[in-house]
């Protein structure tokens, strides 16, 4: 049993201890006192709280038997169709991160950062060749602006089956949030065939710009 403690206090000690408790500051400062639950602590956090989230989209379109084929350039597209989807957990009055309309990754203001995770599987026409994994935020999608670029490596045997994940931390700037980001694969420089399928995207904004 924990210990136990009689503490007389007067009249105005009582008043005093339970306005610190029922009468919380509404935004806490560095001279704060009043920071409890019932108030503005409370608040303060939940706002945070509302800015961040994510989501996952499983994509249906392309699965091993009906793959994405890539011999050069080729934007990645994933529908939200499959069983793993969820977006329960989006950034409160935020657009769904992941415009499954247009394929884009949609950043709500200039300056969110974000967490960006894509998992597919993938056979090539030949060993030791490589793609490129992009995002492209240029408003023709043309490759103009690529912020992200990863040479991915396919070291298994030709035809032999590749599990991807890869993660990424990502940010937007005033061109990004205009324009959306779209992914593409490109295996041009190596040559190879590129059979790729069971694309999930999974995107998480940690801070929301003010």
């Amino acid at each position: 049993m924990p210990e136990t403690f009689n503490i007389p206090l007067d009249a105005q000690q009582i008043s005093d201890t339970l306005a610190k408790v029922h009468g919380a500051d509404s935004v806490p400062t560095v001279g704060s006192e009043n920071m409890v639950e019932s108030g503005g602590l409370s608040s303060y956090l939940e706002s945070f709280r509302a800015g961040t989230g994510w989501g996952t989209w499983d994509d249906l379109s392309h699965t091993v038997s009906t793959p994405l084929v890539a011999t050069g350039r080729t934007r990645i597209t994933i529908d939200g169709a499959g069983s793993t989807t969820y977006t329960a957990q989006n950034p409160q009055g935020a657009d769904p991160l992941w415009d499954t309309v247009n394929d884009l990754i949609m950043p709500e203001n200039n300056g969110d950062g974000m967490v960006l995770r894509i998992d597919f599987k993938c056979t090539a026409n030949s060993q030791n060749s490589y793609m490129d994994l992009e995002l492209d935020i240029s408003a023709s999608k043309d490759g103009s602006i690529k912020v992200l670029l990863d040479t991915i490596p396919f070291l298994k045997s030709s035809g032999t089956e590749m599990r991807f994940t890869r993660t990424y931390f990502i940010y937007s700037r005033s061109t990004f949030a205009a324009n959306g980001g779209a992914l593409f694969m490109d295996p041009s420089d190596s040559g190879a065939t590129v059979t790729a399928y069971d694309f999930d995207v999974q995107i998480g904004r940690f801070h929301k710009a003010t």
